[in-house]
């Protein structure tokens, strides 16, 4: 089974190439289903890089203790693994399905050969790298400056963020679980449960079962900025 020059339309790295262009990548990719729960990357494994065409993976790494330290959610149209093949070091962390995934994949000297053959293919990659030192350094600044409530709070406004939604409320139809939500900002799970209550009752969000929303986002950004 092999993607489709349409699907590798979906991932930004590839937009930029002609039909026959992405054609010929697509041959060269393999695909396969991954079941949610199973890994598709181990940290200091080796392998190839990854695109994530359906479905939703975790990128994290696990302390001695057992605990997620969380990186990034992938969605739909990202790829994963090209640190390991562009400087050919071990994996530095785990890379999860968290629902049902249909992934692409190559090798390293596949991906390499086309960072060299494409511009635009090459300044795509580099553009997604810069992004990700980008957004841990906002972490490490927001964990050395911030309380652990401004971090829930910021936390919130990149989920609002995400959805792409200019107009509110921003419904969030998938959310993090409060202990997911816990991890990501280095923190435990009471703390995340009592500061959406808080939250919720000031109306800046809603955060029951039926429905995740961000009422003002505005508002929220203010409150982040409150210790």
């Amino acid at each position: 089974m092999t993607p489709s020059a349409v699907t590798l339309s979906l991932f930004d790295i590839f937009r930029d190439l002609n039909t026959q262009q992405r054609e010929e990548i697509a041959a060269r990719m393999k695909c396969a289903e991954y079941p949610s729960g199973k890994y598709v990357i181990s940290s200091g494994a080796a392998g190839n890089v990854y695109f994530l065409i359906s479905g939703s993976v975790r990128a994290c790494a696990y302390s001695e203790q057992g605990k997620q330290v969380f990186f990034e959610d992938l969605s739909p149209g990202m790829l994963f693994g090209e640190l390991s093949a562009i400087d050919d070091g071990p994996r530095t962390g785990d890379c999860l399905c968290t629902s049902t995934c249909l992934i692409a994949s190559f090798d390293k000297a596949t991906f390499l050969t086309l960072l060299d053959d494409y511009s635009s293919v090459n300044r795509a990659v580099l553009v997604r790298l810069v992004a990700m030192v980008r957004r841990q350094l906002q972490r490490v600044y927001e964990y050395t400056t911030y309380s652990v409530n401004q971090r829930i709070r910021f936390e919130l406004l990149r989920l609002a963020y995400e959805t792409g939604e200019k107009e509110e409320p921003v419904i969030l139809d998938s959310v993090p679980t409060q202990t997911e939500l816990a991890d990501r900002i280095s923190s435990h799970r009471e703390a995340v449960s009592r500061e959406l209550k808080i939250l919720e009752k000031e109306g800046l969000i809603t955060w029951s079962r039926s429905q995740h929303a961000i009422l003002d986002r505005d508002g929220l950004l203010k409150r982040a900025y409150v210790a």
